[in-house]
């Protein structure tokens, strides 16, 4: 097995205790639990009305909560959910269901739908590609006369629950070692065999240093002296999709109430003026607008983190 980059959507990290080091890659099935409405929320669906929906325990496929859609007199109601699938088979599943005097599709944004014909619960289930997948769901009333025909007040027009995301060639990580310490890294060769080497042996000894770096995903483990800048770097290299676009993701340790100092934005293997910010960061996602399709692009954004316990007046001395 050569060198190659995996993906871990999830889902658990497993430890045994043996002898020998080991490293193993399991072929297996991934299964990510979407959303359930066990919290009682909408997000991170978005509905282009606060009237159409309720999350209710009434009607549930599994759990205490599903979303209901409620009677529409006039007009389409919509549900959508974006989702950024790794590279991959992936397949996206819900169950749902729609009321006899109702329509009711599912698809892919831009592509065609699919009727929902079921008045109970069934599974639904669409192949996504990677990157961006944007998902819809209508409802709506057959026709007037069929509103005429039954009282609709008390009848959910539309259910939708246990959103799930599934890839059938996943790959599980399990490390398999009882000498793992602090000081030590997991060093693995082309052939995937993984071995614990301490830091002195992989490096030499001489002007060759390792320092002490902030983890900012583990606050409790920093260890700051003086610092003459708080601010945090996100960089990397995106892709731009049919439209021009390159959604990118900041890491889980960018904050909404970060402060962006900057954006940096460069053209990668061919000269762009036209790129742009299209749209800044919100819930972590921002897009560099003005590409040509395949092209990549370097980014970088700057911030100033809001949330950090290690950075009080109290705990750091600023260097002037």
């Amino acid at each position: 097995m050569k060198s190659s980059t995996i993906f871990l959507l999830t889902l658990f990290s497993e430890f045994l205790f043996s002898q020998q080091p080991q490293l193993y890659l399991e072929g297996t099935k991934t299964t990510s639990f979407y959303h359930g409405f066990e919290k009682q929320l909408l997000e991170p669906l978005t509905a282009n009305t606060k009237d159409s929906w309720e999350i209710s325990s009434n009607n549930v496929y599994s759990g205490d909560y599903s979303l209901i859609g409620l009677t529409p007199t006039t007009g389409v109601f919509t549900f959508n959910l974006e989702i950024i699938v790794p590279p991959g088979e992936w397949i996206f599943s819900f169950y749902t269901y729609k009321s006899p005097s109702h329509t009711a599709t599912f698809g892919i944004l831009g592509e065609s739908s699919h009727r929902i014909y079921n008045e109970s619960w069934a599974k639904k289930s669409l192949i996504l590609t990677e990157g961006s997948n944007e998902i819809i769901w209508t409802y709506g009333i057959t026709s007037v006369a069929a509103r005429e025909l039954q009282d609709l007040s008390a009848i959910p027009a539309f259910g939708l629950d246990e959103l799930t995301l599934t890839s059938s060639n996943g790959s599980v990580l399990r490390i398999e070692d009882g000498t793992e310490k602090e000081g030590r890294v997991l060093v693995s060769d082309d052939y995937g065999n993984a071995t614990w080497r301490n830091l002195d042996a992989l490096l030499g000894s001489g002007s060759k240093q390792i320092k002490d770096a902030d983890n900012p995903i583990r606050l409790e483990s920093i260890q700051k002296k003086s610092l003459d800048t708080t601010r945090r770097t996100y960089a990397g290299i995106a892709t731009f999709d049919k439209n021009g676009d390159a959604k990118v993701r900041l890491p889980a340790t960018y904050h909404e109430k970060d402060t962006i100092v900057s954006y940096q934005i460069t053209a990668v293997g061919q000269s762009n003026p036209n790129l742009y910010i299209r749209e800044e960061v919100r819930r972590r996602y921002f897009i560099i607008g003005g590409g040509t399709v395949d092209r990549k692009v370097s980014w970088q954004v700057i911030v100033d983190p809001c949330k950090d316990p290690d950075l009080s007046p109290s705990k750091v001395e600023r260097i002037k």
